[in-house]
């Protein structure tokens, strides 16, 4: 019990700095490859994403709807013939921390010849469950078949992010495209 109200406040506070946060976002890029090329794009087929084929899920969609307007903002246009193929993928993965740390009781005691009470310590563990997705976008070089640039952002699926799906896929595309420093036929976002 002690060691939970002890616990509790550093919790709270790592939780709310969690939910503050944008995702944590990596990136890569061919840097022997001239962005000033590209001026167009088109999304990868979705078969090719999904086994069944049939219809795209609402997060496909969402997805697809933020990528483009990142895309657009940046000059590119959507093309049946275009420069850029554009690819993503989503996993979500659970995770399972496990703390232990040592909980200290004072009992009376008989009195010693320093106090009359003394210390048990006994160990306490906590595990907390939680979920991490990971939304990864590639962009293709189309007339190469080349990987060009890949970003990725990943973060702990908060009931916020349940409750609000579409403003949450929205910050995750826009953090990734925020390190996309390259606009439609130009070698920067200048």
């Amino acid at each position: 019990m002690l060691l939970a109200a002890r616990i509790a406040p550093v919790l709270i506070f790592a939780i709310l700095i969690g939910c503050a946060a944008g995702p944590v976002v990596l990136t890569d890029m061919d840097t022997t490859v001239d962005f000033s090329q590209f001026r167009t794009y088109e999304m990868m087929n979705s078969e090719a994403r999904n086994a069944d084929g049939v219809y795209g899920s609402l997060v496909e969609r969402r997805i697809i709807a933020a990528i483009e307007r990142e895309l657009r903002q940046r000059g590119y246009a959507a093309s049946e013939n275009p420069d850029l193929l554009v690819n993503f993928d989503v996993f979500i993965e659970e995770r399972v921390e496990v703390a232990t740390a040592p909980v200290h009781v004072a009992r009376p005691h008989r009195h010693t010849f320093y106090s009359p009470w003394s210390a048990h310590t006994t160990w306490e563990t906590q595990v907390w469950r939680s979920e991490e997705g990971t939304l990864i976008i590639d962009l293709v070089d189309a007339k190469r078949r080349q990987l060009v640039w890949t970003g990725s952002a990943q973060k702990t699926i908060s009931d916020r992010i349940r409750e609000r799906p579409e403003e949450a896929t929205n910050n995750a595309v826009g953090a990734i495209f925020a390190k996309f420093p390259f606009a439609a036929g130009k070698g920067s976002a200048e």
